[in-house]
């Protein structure tokens, strides 16, 4: 994982999202999937289209590359509030003052995250390791036939799993605000793990 250098550009192409509730997309770059994390949707709505190819500069912060500024396809660019350095505006949560905020808009209206078909609580999926989250996490991307989701498995302090990238599994669980919150993997092998219900 790079150092927390601030600053960085990344350039890649949006293949999925991370939670509802967040501008986070998940980022096929040239060395691997990445989350790209432009802040709360409450303070800003930055709708991104699957299959785009896009410039970020930022820093990363825990396994997360937390974005300054967003250039798109067409050139057109996005400041996303955070500084170089320092706690972004929305870091005191919605009760700071108003003037300090981005245009508040519901997060889930006009969401094309939320539109379709939507796995239901304790539905099974089956897919492809492709790459890692949050350090501290068990967190994965996993491709699957509709799409690349992340996968929670919860705290790596409660429960270390290791899956590497490229194994096949099945997950048991439930989404949650756009993450897929894990109880069952199932292993290539046939493996059961099941997941601490406290993470």
């Amino acid at each position: 994982m790079p150092a927390n250098v601030a600053g960085q550009t990344l350039t890649g192409t949006v293949i999925g999202y991370g939670e509802g509730d967040e501008n986070e997309w998940l980022i096929q770059t040239a060395t691997g999937v990445v989350v790209a994390d432009a802040g709360p949707r409450w303070f800003q709505v930055i709708d991104i289209p699957q299959g785009e190819a896009i410039t970020l500069t930022g820093r990363w912060d825990e396994g997360e590359f937390d974005v300054i500024t967003i250039t798109r396809a067409d050139g057109t660019q996005i400041a996303t509030g955070r500084p170089l350095q320092g706690p972004p505006p929305w870091a005191g949560g919605r009760d700071r003052p108003s003037s300090t905020r981005g245009q508040h808009q519901d997060p889930f209206q006009n969401d094309m995250r939320s539109q379709g078909n939507r796995p239901q609580p304790g539905q099974t999926l089956t897919g492809t390791v492709v790459g890692y989250g949050e350090d501290d996490e068990n967190e994965w991307f996993v491709q699957t036939a509709t799409g690349v989701i992340l996968a929670d498995a919860g705290s790596r302090e409660n429960q270390v799993i290791d899956i590497p990238q490229g194994e096949v599994i099945t997950l048991i669980g439930r989404w949650d605000e756009g993450e897929f919150d894990v109880i069952t993997i199932i292993r290539a092998d046939g493996t059961q793990i099941f997941i601490d219900p406290d993470f």
